[in-house]
């Protein structure tokens, strides 16, 4: 259940806070996109939906899904 309550705010801006000094929403803004860029399309995800694949790679075959059976 532990990972369930992991969230960005956990994940990404609770750390970065600690570590760095954001001077505005622009730069806020580039840290967010780096970290959903590596969360959906760097690292592998292994709940049992995904099996060990790339969430970005869930989301494509889902829509080819929905698309071939349109």
């Amino acid at each position: 259940m532990e990972r369930f309550n992991r969230t960005v705010l956990d994940e990404l801006l609770r750390a970065a806070f600690r570590q760095k000094y954001c001077e505005s929403v622009d730069a806020l803004q580039e840290d967010v996109n780096t970290w959903l860029k590596h969360y959906n399309e760097e690292r592998t995800h292994q709940g049992y939906r995904n099996m060990g694949k790339l969430p970005i790679d869930t989301v494509t075959a889902s829509v080819h899904n929905v698309r071939t059976e349109a």
